[in-house]
């Protein structure tokens, strides 16, 4: 079983002080002098019309904290059709970008202040100012976000816990303290609103009126389902909102459509937390599978989705962005495509310049008069880039495929059909899903799309096992049957059925059953975890109908700690499943740099029982085809158990042949053979000296 960690992310990215900007002189323009009067003398002449003169043409005078530049002062070239903003700070923060004008902040390193400017790309105009944080004399956060509201500049300053409105000048104006405990962020609606984001389902509007005060609301919401925790992502048009939805008891999320007019939202399944807005589609990107996904807010059930070119990913863009970036950044190099939502279709590419030996990154794209502009970071030097993009790269490729959810049950029946046939299991979904389990009840989940994702996150997994490998597992079984549901209810006062189980298995009559909550993220890892469980257990059934006498995980306890002891229960006596135990022993709080050699467990959960204990190492080792093994895998006490792991797997089942090298085994030390163990851990001796034998 696997324990789902709630994911929490931070709905508003607040960047660090910056040091060592360079300020660009400011000038008075002064308007120039008219001619002095020249005396003349009065004489008698014909009566004529005189002839009309322009008067002369007055030159504005600006505010000594505004400057114009000509298109030298502002852009320096660094490239073809790329160049940098000499902009007079440097770009810690950047708002949105409004009738061509942004705003740029950056926080004064030791101080409690930030330097500011107003940047127009139209008529290259520059206004700077500053504005200073509460300085209560005690250590405190002093982030800030920074907006432009029609015009108007507004800082969301969380030191005062209030939003700041300023004039064009960049003078104060007022402050508007909120009346929640507890703010994230905003996300614009229009020009003068904002939806607050802070805890829970209540929606708080914030309308700035015409003397720069905010006035905040409540914005009428019905909760879909089980959800007790909304945000807002992304104003899609006036009606219609990208939310985000949170089950603090269950930790399941989706991304949904709130309907302004009718107060209520509709879930839709998506892969991932994290959704957002481009060029009027919800994009969302799995990093796990480079797949980007791109979907029509008129109908959210289908998509169009493509798999990023190796390496690349989707970056980050400022509100107002018109097209997808693809970015690949490291050392010596940075390279972004860039992609038009509406078909696909890569338009242009451009390599920024990076010297060799440095590292490279490109973040924050907005699309402005054809150009893009984003933040360009060289070895920690950050600055705000212009890149004359191209109209369209007639080579660029597509490779998307349109799904249909009218397609979806269709396809699901297709792929159910394809993984007997193939590999021998029998899957359940919707109410066919639904039956008694002992310790836990299920609800059902009729979703099609979301049971079309998880069947192929099953075959994706199938496909990364040995041949015939699937085929053998099942035949220790009557069968094998997967049930795809919805959440998993825990059996009342048992402790031994998980609080906030995603998934179990079980064996009843022969049949061996693997149930998930495909509502969950990080299901591929689930489906690991879960079928390390069932590997071990057809092992045991190999063990009993053969005559093999086969190793069968039996020196798994002699790979932990001295004295070590499993706690052979999942939840605490409050009910709540162990997971967060705090000792040296725990990879799940090792950080990089420090030693793995005293890592034993990956985590909490792995101390309740050794299957839970081999299923954690399983699920990393058998993901190593798409994720990274965590660092502590490096040390010796991790390797020990995964390969031990991985030559008990080779010892019980005959279709791991030797000239085949699974998924699970890579990495590992070749050195760890089943021989090897056996020869330099005495099962024997260990039982005798643990009154075992």
């Amino acid at each position: 079983m696997k324990r789902n960690i709630r994911k929490t992310a931070a709905l508003l990215a607040l960047l660090c002080a910056m040091t060592g900007c360079s300020i660009l002189p400011i000038r008075k323009i002064e308007p120039k002098p008219l001619p002095d009067p020249v005396e003349t003398v009065e004489t008698e002449a014909p009566e004529t019309v005189a002839p009309e003169t322009e008067e002369p043409e007055a030159v504005p005078v600006l505010a000594e904290n505004v400057r114009i530049y000509t298109e030298e002062e502002f852009y320096t070239p660094i490239g073809d059709r790329l160049w940098t903003l000499n902009l007079p700070i440097r770009p810690g923060t950047v708002s949105n970008l409004e009738d061509g004008k942004f705003l740029v902040g950056c926080a004064r390193e030791g101080a409690v202040d930030i330097e500011l400017a107003l940047i127009d790309l139209d008529t290259l105009t520059i206004t700077v100012g500053e504005y200073a944080f509460a300085d209560t004399g005690e250590e405190m956060y002093y982030g800030y976000a920074l907006y432009l509201m029609n015009g108007t500049p507004v800082i969301l300053d969380y030191s005062r816990h209030a939003l700041c409105t300023l004039d064009e000048g960049l003078g104060s104006l007022v402050l508007s303290p909120f009346p929640e405990e507890s703010i994230y962020g905003l996300t614009r609606i229009d020009g003068n609103r904002f939806a607050v984001q802070s805890n829970g389902t209540d929606f708080t509007g914030a309308d700035l009126g015409e003397d720069g005060t905010f006035t905040f609301r409540d914005i009428p919401l019905t909760t879909p389902g089980r959800y007790d925790d909304i945000d807002v992502f992304a104003v899609i048009d006036e009606d219609h909102w990208l939310v985000s939805c949170y089950s603090t008891e269950s930790f399941d999320y989706c991304s949904g459509i709130y309907d302004v007019k009718s107060e209520t939202v509709q879930p839709f399944r998506s892969g991932t937390y994290s959704m957002n807005l481009c060029g009027g589609r919800l994009i969302e990107s799995d990093y796990k599978t480079g797949e980007i996904r791109i979907y029509d807010p008129a109908s959210p059930e289908a998509c169009l989705s493509i798999r990023m070119p190796d390496s690349y990913y989707l970056s980050y863009s400022i509100d107002g962005a018109e097209y997808l970036y693809v970015t690949d950044s490291g050392e010596g190099f940075s390279h972004v495509l860039r992609y038009d939502p509406e078909t696909g279709r890569r338009v242009d590419a451009i390599s920024l310049p990076v010297p060799e030996g440095v590292w490279g990154y490109a973040y924050g794209f907005l699309d402005y008069g054809g150009d893009v502009f984003f933040y360009n970071d060289v070895q920690n030097n950050l600055t705000f880039c212009r890149w004359e993009a191209a109209e369209e790269d007639s080579n660029g490729p597509t490779g998307f495929d349109l799904l249909l959810r009218s397609d979806d049950a269709g396809t699901n029946e297709e792929l159910i059909t394809e993984l007997y046939e193939k590999y021998g299991v029998t899957v359940y979904t919707g109410t066919d899903a639904v039956r008694y389990m002992y310790g836990y009840a299920v609800l059902p989940e009729t979703d099609e799309k979301l049971i079309r994702d998880t069947l192929l996150t099953l075959k994706e997994f199938f496909d990364h096992t040995p041949e015939g490998f699937l085929q053998e597992v099942v035949s220790c079984f009557s069968s094998l049957d997967i049930c795809l549901t919805g959440r998993i209810i825990p059996e009342l006062g048992n402790r031994n059925s998980i609080s906030d189980a995603t998934a179990f298995t079980t064996e009843t009559n022969g049949i061996e059953l693997a149930v998930f909550d495909i509502q969950q993220s990080g299901i591929d890892v689930t489906v690991a975890h879960e079928f390390m469980h069932v590997f071990e257990n057809a092992a045991a059934h190999l063990s009993w109908e053969t005559d093999r006498e086969l190793e069968l995980f039996n020196r798994w306890n002699m790979l932990n700690p001295p004295d070590f002891e499993y706690r052979y229960i999942y939840t605490d006596e409050n009910g709540n499943t162990y997971n967060w135990d705090d000792n040296d022993m725990n990879g799940q709080y090792w950080m990089e740099g420090t030693d793995p050699d005293g890592i034993y467990f990956v985590d909490g959960y792995s101390m309740t029982y050794p299957t839970e204990d081999m299923a954690r190492v399983f699920e990393n080792i058998a993901m190593q085809w798409k994720t990274e093994l965590p660092g502590y895998f490096a040390g010796e006490h991790m390797q020990l158990k995964a390969a031990y792991l991985a030559a008990c797997l080779r010892d019980a089942f005959s279709t791991i042949t030797d000239d085949v090298v699974c998924v699970w085994e890579e990495g590992l030390n070749p050195d760890y053979t089943l021989d090897w163990f056996r020869e330099n851990y005495d099962l024997e001796a260990w039982l005798e000296e643990h009154a075992m034998g």
